[in-house]
């Protein structure tokens, strides 16, 4: 399939396609940097410090994404009006907790407050709530109408997003940086890649078994077909390359490597989206 006819295509629901990706992306990478920090007190190079701001750039650019779906950027704060009745309304409570505490605990790394008791404070916190923000993306789409979304495999997808994603992320940007355990965050990465290719499969089959009220998931599959095999090259793409990095270090790979995770997250959750069937309708 040529590029230009995947683009026309592009599914109505890109911009939560772009949020929950790269928020997860994002949720992945600060859990890598939070551990890092919490089990080594030799963290604090500027370098270090410096590379995480692409973690609060692309959660940035997650939540400027999800503004676009609700039909106008002004409406955003009417999705806070029922924290803890609704689901969509703790998604967007959770996430917005997690840039606040995570970037302020960001700020206090700069100025070396990282390692004291309100700084680990912090960090705990905004790694116990940005697992809370995933757990909460996951939850919105539990709906009981919907045969495709309401399974294992949503959790699942979204969750391994956040390691996979994460992982690749991390590895840029500690190979940016005199970090020493980088071969271990990208042994990570690949054992993540590996596991989202199974999920994929599953949760390709439960799209097939899912039957509408005038389409069959067997049917929309096969129109999603392409875009699923593109997928699946792409994340072997990025498996290949991080694993040709744990034995030539050199910096181009990983970044190779965490373009194909994105763009073949992107695709996933892009599919996932076109699978919208509730019971009884298309």
């Amino acid at each position: 399939m040529k590029l230009n006819s995947i683009v026309s295509k592009l599914h109505h629901e890109w911009p939560l396609t772009v949020f929950t990706v790269l928020a997860q992306c994002a949720v992945g990478a600060f859990s890598v940097f939070g551990f890092i920090n919490l089990w080594e007190n030799a963290t604090n190079s500027v370098s270090f410090r410096a590379v995480q701001i692409v973690i609060w750039g692309f959660l940035a650019v997650a939540f400027a994404a999800s503004t676009f779906h609700l039909g106008s950027p002004k409406r955003a704060i009417n999705a806070l009006r029922r924290v803890g009745h609704s689901w969509l309304s703790n998604e967007i409570a959770l996430g917005s907790l997690f840039f606040g505490l995570g970037g302020l605990y960001w700020l206090l790394s700069i100025f070396n407050f990282n390692h004291t008791i309100i700084g680990t404070g912090f960090l705990i916190l905004a790694l116990l709530i940005s697992y809370g923000f995933v757990y909460a993306m996951v939850q919105v789409y539990q709906l009981p109408t919907s045969a495709t979304w309401n399974n294992r495999y949503t959790g699942l997808s979204f969750f391994i997003t956040a390691i996979f994603g994460g992982a690749s992320l991390s590895v840029v940007l500690l190979s940016w940086t005199q970090y020493q355990h980088t071969p271990q965050i990208t042994f990570i990465a690949i054992i993540a890649g590996l596991i989202a290719l199974l999920i994929q499969l599953g949760q390709l089959i439960s799209f097939a078994q899912a039957k509408g009220g005038v389409y069959s998931g067997r049917a929309r599959l096969t129109q999603c077909a392409n875009l699923a095999l593109i997928r699946t090259a792409c994340l072997g793409a990025s498996i290949l390359l991080f694993t040709v990095y744990l034995f030539v270090p050199h910096g181009i790979f990983p970044i190779l490597a965490a373009l194909f995770m994105l763009a073949s997250e992107l695709m996933g959750r892009d599919i996932f989206y076109r699978f919208q069937m509730s019971t009884g309708l298309s």
